[in-house]
């Protein structure tokens, strides 16, 4: 998830403040994931690798959606967009998981099609 800033370096204007929002959202999203889903998912809070792992997906999903706001949002703009995106994200995954989790109608690997098709 850290080299998410560094497709943005190209742009002249914004290259340094996509490094450095890149890692402000890395840090607050993938703790607010594990947060979330967790609690989403288990009822509990539960830390472990496999939970960080999801966390790092989850805040891809909001790293693609700042790659489109880059330059025009503020920090305290991006702070809500991290946290509101990771809420929908992971009751998205929690329900689309746990409904189907008897017969899967997909077999997504590392997570591709949901970070993405939500």
């Amino acid at each position: 998830v850290r080299w998410f800033g560094y497709l943005m370096t190209f742009l002249k204007a914004y290259g340094i403040g996509a490094v450095g929002l890149t890692m402000f959202i890395t840090c607050l999203g993938v703790e607010f994931a594990v947060l979330i889903e967790s609690y989403m998912g288990k009822g509990s809070l539960e830390i472990d690798f496999l939970s960080l792992l999801n966390g790092n997906f989850a805040v891809a999903a909001v790293l693609i959606s700042f790659g489109g706001l880059i330059g025009k949002i503020s920090p305290m703009q991006i702070t809500v967009l991290t946290l509101v995106e990771l809420v929908c994200y992971c009751a998205n995954k929690v329900f689309f998981l746990k409904q189907y989790d008897s017969s899967p109608l997909i077999a997504d690997c590392g997570g591709t099609i949901i970070i993405h098709v939500f």
